[in-house]
């Protein structure tokens, strides 16, 4: 009998063994599969804490495609700062501020489109909101405490479309658009700011940090700018088609 339950408890090492070994060799194949990146560690405590994962910003969806006659404008040019009020949580690319993609006026208001550059990393790869965020997120939803990383950042354009006179801005992020994107024309019209997009490009926000992209929506948040420092470039010529509808008067 002595014999017995000794093999019966050397089996159950040897299965309890190979199944560690299972284990790691599985964690080994997944971060081999998402590029090699290193396995982080995300140790978060619930609790009582504030729930980040949810973004409590307002969201509006104005993004239609519409049949609509605008003016072009010039170029234009910015080197002020531009502040966000509240300011969504985005892992901005180093070394790059806002670009001025295109001003103009629609009526006796003026309008500034600009540019970002921002960055998304695994495990996200589209979502440009900071890491530690994304891992907080994880750890707490999909309730796995070791998270794969890579450190390739993945570019994300931002796009902010301020209302100079009334200091509203929106913004969205731009998943998926013509390369590249910064060439494409903003067309300012009575009822609102329209690009020149693709039907098959895709722009939108989230209210969650791992939830669905709200396609064509934007953030709504107080912008100001430094009008001192903006140059308005000239009307260039009307334009008419369908355009993607980017803020509203």
């Amino acid at each position: 009998m002595l014999r017995v339950s000794q093999r019966r408890s050397h089996s159950v090492k040897f299965f309890l063994l190979l199944s560690v070994l299972a284990a790691i060799l599985a964690v080994l194949l997944f971060s081999t599969s998402r590029g090699g990146g290193a396995v982080a560690k995300a140790n978060v405590t619930v609790g009582d804490e504030v729930d980040h994962c949810e973004l409590q910003l307002e969201v509006v969806c104005l993004g239609v495609f519409t049949e609509v006659s605008g003016v072009v404008w010039g170029p234009c040019e910015y080197n002020g700062d531009v502040v966000l009020s509240p300011s969504p949580p985005i892992n901005w690319m180093p070394g790059w501020g806002y670009i001025c993609h295109a001003a103009g006026k629609v009526g006796n208001e003026t309008y500034v489109v600009f540019v970002r550059p921002a960055s998304a990393q695994p495990p996200s790869r589209t979502d440009p909101f900071p890491e530690n965020l994304v891992l907080k997120c994880y750890a707490r939803y999909v309730k796995n405490k070791t998270i794969v990383m890579n450190p390739v950042l993945y570019p994300v354009d931002v796009l902010l479309v301020v209302n100079v006179n009334k200091s509203v801005g929106y913004l969205t992020f731009v998943y998926r658009a013509p390369i590249p994107f910064r060439n494409a024309t903003v067309v300012f019209s009575n009822s609102g700011v329209y690009i020149a997009l693709p039907e098959w490009a895709e722009v939108g926000v989230k209210r969650e940090i791992l939830g669905p992209v709200l396609s064509r929506c934007s953030y709504v948040v107080n912008a100001t700018i430094d009008v001192s420092k903006l140059r308005l470039g000239e009307p260039l010529y009307n334009a008419t088609g369908s355009f993607l509808r980017i803020s509203t008067r």
